[in-house]
């Protein structure tokens, strides 16, 4: 079969697709928190006034964390002692708050009992409610992970009791889901998201289980058949078919990293397609803004082990990690090739001036540009360009260290094959 007719087979089958839009590059200098022993947990964006906006595990506040790092409070609660997940409600102008106590607040009263969420005015910050849910489920308490549906409805993970909460706002509390599924040792249920399609996707830390809960029928969910996120901590979901998850650590596994997972079946299953170390600094959550991926840090794990003050530190850290929505790779066709492997065609996508991080390939590649031009450059190599028309080969083994779209206007659209492993991705960063 000649190359042409390949590369049309391969484009007929662009039905079964799947594009992937989340790249993990730096593009922005990391953004320090000029507050002392803040120790952040969860990070939000507010597009309506510009400004990030986290909660504070030691003080039980929230704060607007300005560009250049200089905070202001927010909401002031006497009532909150750990500010774990919040979450931004635009079209009505509220933030919900998640409010725990596991004994390293400034304002703890007794660790694993408080189990409540307030509601507060989005630019103002005063009280619009506040609910106790600790008597809803006996025993002990870690509110953790908060996510609203269109209706502003909440649904609130529990670390320690095996139950989602949902809350709505001018309802009483209920407990969505109990199951036994959701103990564990240490910190269980944690980072949610409502998907549009109507279900919740619930990360379980302890062992890394990620859940489907369908929100009319919640009784009927079942765990995403996907690799294990152990240490997972916030999710963030991206479209309908990708989510990112940052992963800590727990008691014997250190993830420490940011996970990229793509589903074409509705989250009947994922697949890790992406994955970025974000180093030991215990990395929580991550928000998108302007169609970038931030992820806050603190070493929030120092403050929980903290016996004395002294131990504390003021490192608290906003770190852009991702382009989202940026340079697309759509899986167009794969084949069975020989002794186990197979060979996959890509089609890849650069906006203008778009440029991919470091990378190393698993395997040679062969691609054709189908619009636009790149440069590129393997190890110490000088950058060489290549248009529309022209072949090239990817190099495995040695570090491409220069791949972009050098035009302002255009779009670049090539298209490349490798053959691997099944599991194999076609390449991994590097420093």
């Amino acid at each position: 079969m000649s190359t042409l007719k390949i590369t049309l087979a391969f484009l007929l089958s662009a039905g079964l697709a799947h594009a992937q839009s989340i790249t993990f590059s730096t593009t922005a200098p990391p953004l320090g928190l000029r507050h002392a022993a803040l120790y952040p947990e969860t990070i939000e964006y507010d597009a309506r006034s510009k400004r990030f906006l986290v909660g504070s595990f030691r003080e039980g506040a929230v704060y607007a964390v300005s560009d250049d790092g200089q905070t202001k409070l927010l909401v002031d609660d006497k009532r909150l002692c750990s500010v774990l997940g919040i979450a931004v409600d635009p079209t009505r102008n509220r933030l919900w708050v998640v409010n725990a106590d596991l004994g390293a607040s400034v304002r703890s009263s007794g660790p694993k009992k408080l189990a409540a969420v307030g509601v507060y005015d989005l630019t103002t910050g005063s009280a619009l409610a506040y609910v106790d849910l600790a008597a809803l489920s006996a025993g002990s308490h870690l509110l953790n992970g908060i996510a609203l549906d269109a209706s502003g409805t909440a649904y609130v993970t529990d670390s320690f009791s095996p139950v989602v909460y949902k809350v709505p706002f001018h309802a009483p509390a209920t407990v969505f889901l109990r199951d036994a599924r959701f103990a564990g040792d240490g910190v269980n249920l944690n980072g949610v998201v409502v998907h549009p399609d109507g279900y919740l996707l619930v990360v379980k830390k302890s062992d890394g289980a990620l859940f489907k809960i369908p929100l009319a029928d919640p009784q009927r969910f079942t765990e995403v058949s996907a690799p294990r996120l152990v240490g997972g901590d916030g999710l963030t979901l991206i479209g309908k078919t990708e989510l990112v998850v940052i992963a800590n650590r727990t008691a014997t596994v250190a993830t420490n990293a940011a996970l990229a997972l793509t589903s074409t079946d509705g989250f009947s299953t994922a697949k890790l397609v992406a994955s970025q170390p974000l180093g030991d600094v215990y990395p929580t959550t991550a928000v998108v803004r302007d169609n970038k991926l931030y992820v806050v840090h603190s070493d929030l794990g120092r403050l929980i082990a903290a016996t004395q003050k002294a131990e504390l530190h003021a490192e608290a850290t906003i770190r852009q990690i991702a382009v989202v929505g940026g340079i697309r790779r759509t899986l167009i066709g794969r084949e069975p090739a020989q002794k186990g492997l197979e060979t996959r065609m890509y089609l890849i996508e650069y906006p203008p001036g778009a440029e991919a991080p470091p990378h190393i390939h698993s395997s040679p590649g062969i691609g054709w540009v189908v619009e636009g031009e790149f440069e590129s450059a393997f190890g110490d190599e000088p950058p060489v360009r290549l248009k529309a028309g022209q072949g090239f080969v990817e190099r495995p083994t040695v570090a491409h260290r220069v791949f972009r779209n050098p035009s302002a206007d255009q779009p670049l659209r090539f298209l490349v094959a490798f053959t691997l492993r099944p599991a194999e991705e076609p390449f991994r960063l590097v420093p």
